[in-house]
């Protein structure tokens, strides 16, 4: 999926309470300058959403 898609799918995701955005991006695309600005766009627009990054560490804790 492209990241325009992605993004579409984050935004759609929020219906649902307590949702989750995760996604995987390859190290070898970002040794690309399209890899790097796509990743920055796709994180620029999840954040936009609302969602935050977070480690899972630290949403381990969120729990206890």
């Amino acid at each position: 999926e492209n990241v325009d898609q992605m993004l579409e799918i984050a935004r759609l995701n929020k219906v649902v309470r307590d949702a989750w955005a995760s996604f995987f991006w390859h190290p070898v695309l970002i040794r690309t300058e399209l890899g790097i600005r796509s990743l920055e766009k796709l994180v620029d627009g999840v954040r936009a959403e609302g969602y935050e990054f977070v480690s899972l560490d630290a949403l381990r804790r969120r729990g206890e």
